[in-house]
């Protein structure tokens, strides 16, 4: 049985990007795990908090009224390894972005697996390599890593020519705070460079990995350049990656602007999100409804906010027996807020009738690819 917690959260009093107070309450979505990994822990700890959706009548920008502490939402790395195609190309594509430039001297924010530092160090074999990441487990002797929150050691900034960031920014209560403190220690002439999510590809692909507890506001390109330029920074390039992702070049050339522009308003694509809640719920109603006579197991994929998003919105439990996913350290383990195990996704082999839920966003073409190699005759459930 789901249980609200009372503990304390952050109340945003103004909008992350424009600073307007006028924040108008526009979605809830009720009950929602406060952690989007695995763990090992009893059920019984688990935490659950409503998600207060509000967008900015300034501005237009969708975001999370109340904040999680960064402790708990952050009590583990969830991405302890790279799995899956669209990712390892995504970050093969962000290093080549990067390495044509041949930087010296890196510091890279929030690198996670370290995936992206490893693969960068294999391009530039002399580059100066700094990681500043709170969960790393990244073991590399060309590589030296700070454990921590980049705000904590905004003194490792000065002295680089190069700093990366790869979908971090998002993660960022105060986005515009965050770049500013950048700009002020970094050297002029120094290089930014970033990835952050095409938000608006998200919405479209029809998931919660777009805006959730760590995704707490809705940044566009036409926010994040006006940004940019307010604070000092001038954008050299930018590319796309798929409908995934985009990647900037940024060079630290003058402070930061007194005379900041106006921020166009966003507010259509923040409906587009609201409208895509309601679709997925929507789509939780008509899988109850086939499953309902269905006598084989239920699997759902992905041990993450995937999941997590369709039992929060609804989804009958009854016949669901666990959950797949590929990352050989989810395995074994059991998704937060629920009860379920995650399995590799051979385990449907030994299966009679077996019928998987799926809802990965970019990434339902090669997991239902995958399934099918397994058992082409498997059912599977898509929106």
């Amino acid at each position: 049985m789901r249980s609200k917690t009372n503990l304390e959260m952050i109340k945003r009093i103004n909008c992350c990007i424009c600073g307007s107070t006028s924040l108008i309450e526009s979605l809830k979505i009720c009950s929602f795990p406060i952690y989007m990994g695995t763990t090992s822990s009893d059920p019984i700890s688990d935490l659950f908090m409503d998600q207060q959706w509000v967008v900015c009548e300034k501005c237009g920008c969708l975001q999370l009224l109340k904040l999680l502490p960064l402790n708990l939402l952050y009590q583990a790395n969830h991405t302890s390894e790279v799995v899956g195609k669209i990712w390892r190309d995504h970050h093969h594509a962000f290093a080549e972005f990067i390495a044509q430039h041949k930087p010296s001297k890196i510091l890279e924010i929030g690198a996670a697996h370290g995936y992206l530092a490893s693969t960068l160090t294999e391009k530039l074999p002399e580059v100066e390599y700094i990681v500043i990441e709170p969960n790393s487990s990244l073991a590399n002797s060309k590589i030296k890593v700070i454990k921590g929150f980049i705000e904590e050691n905004l003194q490792e900034v000065k002295g680089n020519d190069c700093i990366i960031h790869s979908h971090v920014l998002e993660h960022i209560y105060e986005p515009v705070e965050f770049i500013k403190q950048i700009v002020t220690n970094a050297d002029m002439d120094c290089e930014m460079y970033i990835s952050f999510p095409n938000f608006r590809g998200l919405i479209e692909s029809g998931a919660l990995n777009s805006l959730n507890f760590e995704h707490t506001y809705l940044l566009d390109p036409s926010h994040a350049e006006l940004i940019f330029k307010n604070l000092g920074f001038s954008i050299l390039e930018s590319d796309t990656y798929l409908s995934h992702s985009y990647f900037y070049r940024l060079k630290k050339t003058s402070v930061i602007n007194a005379n900041l522009e106006t921020f166009p308003n966003i507010s259509p694509l923040s409906n587009k999100f609201i409208k895509m809640v309601n679709d997925l719920s929507n789509f939780v109603s008509s899988v109850n409804d086939k499953i309902k006579n269905h006598n084989g197991p239920v699997y759902l994929f992905g041990a993450h906010v995937f999941s997590q998003a369709l039992l929060a919105l609804g989804l009958d439990t009854s016949k669901i027996v666990g959950v797949l996913d590929n990352s050989h350290d989810k395995q074994g383990k059991r998704l937060y807020g629920t009860s379920y195990k995650v399995f590799s996704p051979s385990v449907i082999t030994n299966e009679s009738k077996p019928l998987v839920v799926l809802n990965a966003s970019h990434y339902n073409d090669e997991i239902r690819a995958q399934l099918k190699q397994i058992d082409e005759n498997l059912v599977i459930l898509e929106r």
